[in-house]
């Protein structure tokens, strides 16, 4: 059943690939090729049995995580290192349609930042030393505040409200977990 259904599939949609193993990107060619080919057998030696497979994400985002694993290991792990890429065709997206006016400034530094030309300063003496940081905009930094969880979920739900009879200030603690594992 779920193969007559992938088989009616004219396109697979696969959100935010680079993360994912090259073996998760080699079994899904190897899985359709394998379904497909039952019908019509030259399915079989076509990428993806065919299919149209359209994979997107940001290599300057998040790589596959490799337990105890070296860069190398996190590099050999990318979908870019498959025997599939290059039966690739690239497309770039080039404008961001969910910006808003205000965020141009920090989306232009996001892109500096994945690009690796972000402005740098050098760190202090006294700190560990393993080159220059990112320098950050104050523009694009929080208050410090006594409440800084307070402060996080006004910059991230501004305007929401709380449960009835529930303070403010209050209302997200134990409903969230801000972890830097999350």
């Amino acid at each position: 059943m779920l193969a007559a259904l992938i088989a009616k599939a004219d396109l697979i949609i696969w959100d935010e690939a680079p993360m994912a193993h090259r073996h998760t990107f080699e079994a899904l060619d190897r899985t359709l090729r394998d379904l497909l080919s039952v019908e019509n057998k030259e399915l079989a030696t076509k990428p993806f049995g065919g299919k149209t497979v359209l994979l997107g994400g940001d290599f300057r985002q998040i790589l596959p995580i490799i337990p105890q694993g070296s860069r190398q290991d996190t590099v050999s792990a990318s979908i870019s290192r498959s025997y599939m890429w290059d039966t690739c065709n690239f497309y770039m997206l080039t404008e961001n349609m969910r910006l808003k006016p205000e965020d141009k400034n920090f989306a232009a530094w996001i892109l500096q930042v994945g690009n690796g030309i972000a402005p740098t300063v050098q760190p202090q003496e006294d700190t560990y030393n393993d080159g220059a940081r990112i320098a950050i905009d104050k523009s694009f930094m929080l208050p410090r505040t006594d409440d800084p969880l307070q402060e996080i979920t006004e910059a991230a739900y501004p305007n929401r409200p709380g449960p009835i009879g529930v303070d403010k200030g209050q209302w997200p603690r134990g409903q969230f977990v801000f972890s830097q594992f999350s």
